[in-house]
């Protein structure tokens, strides 16, 4: 289950990706064409059903990570009524029809395409147990103050003992080849578990099946607009340079056309973190930037904090100026002289706040000095020793007053470092599970080659962030393409702290065997990415 979930993940994204490039294009010129005309009609229809193939993406999505992936306050009722007009006339056209629904059914918070998807695939079961007619009963009711009940109930064939036992199993199903896939009700439960109720199954052959389904009763403090409702089209003031950054360009052309479509200009696109931020230095200066978050390489998340961060010495690196930073500072200053309304308590503030830095940089020019330098522990102590002691009385002297406004930078420099050692330890946490999972590509390529894919004309590029891993692009490509190209490289890109890198250590190559390469690209921090 834990792979098949990964596995549903997985193609979703890619189903998104294409359903995304067909809705953008077919909404952006929707509103372009004669209310009522032929190609008004045909660009609605494809909006409709791009809409849908989301709407069980969506469920793919819900049945991978196990949470619902939205939470909105729903009406059970509602999302039942809407399943029945779209079974009516074929799948419900064959059965009776009895609606017993509670008229003020507390409300409860979840994904509304995931419920939707449970409740039609409990529809369809129950309409498939009954052939020949039969009576299908939905029902609901408020249970207590804190759940919810949904009882779908059929009158037709049943179900054994044994076949009842296995319902709820991926891929197990008792109809004939090629009419079930056996996932229907274990897509149910798993939607049910997700949102974080209770599924109870009671069938007999010869008395039908009565699912039995409880959630508990959920409230958004503030609640969202009505799904469909009318929103007046936004038009922007002025027009935008805009610089789109996606590795899909599926996506990069459907987006590139709606910007277009609302006016904004030069729309540039870039199809990674790091051609988007060699664009940024040549001289590029969008007014608006769209990052795609799941990229190879830097990827959505490394290239953020990148955007707006220039390098200020061409000598070291780290010593960098981010405006947003610098106009946050003067904003937290300005607020702090509001808060303390005297001299002589920003007076305290101030002499915590320089008498700790002093300890702090001599403390650290004295590692600097014994680790980084190699001196000695006699050299290292008369270089730093006089300075610490002359700083260790300042900060005594200072100490008495932490309470009349000394604090003040405690906490910040408490609540800072706690900011940056739990970003530190969980890149850590995450770069070693990412090596736990992965798979050392030197074994899979011997494995792979012991019974060799299909070879075809061209050269392909993965991008790994860690020599030696295999790269899911890979892995993608064999199981669904069978196929590997004449020419493999596997390139991962190195950033070094020195201010330039020249071209003969640039690139450095290193042969896998059956022409494939493990390319390995350096740079210094302020070399330009090409």
């Amino acid at each position: 289950m834990e792979s098949l979930g990964t596995l549903a993940g997985g193609v979703a994204h890619d189903i998104n990706n294409v359903l995304g490039a067909i809705l953008g294009l077919a909404s952006a010129n929707l509103d372009s064409q004669p209310p009522g005309s032929p190609m008004h009609k045909a660009l609605g229809t494809i909006v409709k059903a791009s809409e849908r193939g989301g709407k069980m993406v969506k469920s793919l999505l819900s049945f991978a990570r196990q949470t619902p992936t939205e939470e909105l306050e729903l009406d059970l009722n509602a999302i039942l009524r809407e399943q029945i007009t779209l079974l009516e006339r074929t799948t419900l056209a064959k059965v009776n029809l009895l609606m017993d629904f509670e008229p003020k059914l507390r409300p409860m918070l979840g994904d509304a395409s995931a419920m939707a998807h449970a409740f039609m695939n409990l529809c369809v079961n129950a309409v498939d147990a009954m052939p020949e007619n039969g009576t299908l009963t939905l029902h609901t009711r408020n249970l207590d103050s804190d759940w919810i009940e949904v009882v779908v109930e059929d009158n037709g064939a049943g179900m054994p003992k044994e076949v009842l036992e296995k319902a709820l199993d991926p891929f197990f199903t008792t109809k004939d080849v090629g009419k079930g896939t056996g996932l229907g009700l274990s897509m149910v439960f798993s939607i049910v578990k997700a949102h974080r109720g209770q599924l109870a199954i009671d069938s007999e052959p010869g008395r039908g099946t009565h699912v039995l389904l409880r959630f508990p009763v959920g409230e958004k403090e503030g609640r969202s607009p009505a799904p469909g409702s009318a929103q007046a089209p936004v038009t922007p003031q002025e027009p935008l340079k805009v610089l789109l950054v996606d590795d899909d360009e599926l996506l990069q052309s459907s987006v590139q056309v709606i910007l277009e479509a609302l006016g904004h200009r030069a729309v540039t696109t870039a199809g990674s973190g790091e051609e988007a931020l060699a664009l940024l230095a040549s001289g590029l200066e969008p007014d608006l930037v769209i990052l795609d978050l799941n990229m190879p390489g830097l990827g959505g998340v490394g290239t953020l904090p990148r955007l707006r961060m220039l390098h200020t010495s061409v000598k070291e690196t780290g010593q960098i100026y981010i405006p947003f930073i610098n106009w946050s500072l003067y904003v937290c200053i300005v607020i702090a002289v509001v808060i303390f309304q005297s001299t002589t308590k920003l007076a305290a503030a101030y002499g915590i706040a320089v008498t700790i830095d002093m300890l702090i940089t001599t403390t650290m020019t004295f590692f600097v000095i014994r680790y980084g330098w190699k001196y000695p522990w006699s050299l290292s102590f008369a270089a730093t020793g006089f300075f610490f002691v002359v700083d260790f009385v300042y900060f005594s002297a200072n100490v008495v007053k932490v309470f009349d406004g000394g604090w003040f930078p405690v906490a910040i420099g408490a609540v800072m470092f706690t900011l940056m050692m739990t970003w530190k330890q969980g890149r850590r946490l995450m770069s070693k599970r990412l090596r736990e999972d992965a798979i050392d590509l030197k074994s899979f390529l011997e494995a792979v080659f012991v019974s060799p894919p299909t070879r075809v004309q061209g050269t392909a590029v993965f991008l790994v962030s860690d020599q030696g891993i295999t790269p899911n692009a890979l892995l993608h490509n064999l199981k669904h393409n069978k196929v590997l190209h004449e020419t493999n490289l596997f390139v991962t890109v190195k950033h070094h702290e020195l201010p330039w890198i020249g071209f003969d250590k640039r690139c450095e190559m290193e042969p896998l065997g059956h022409d494939c390469w493990q390319v390995t690209l350096n740079f210094g921090f302020k070399n330009e990415p090409d």
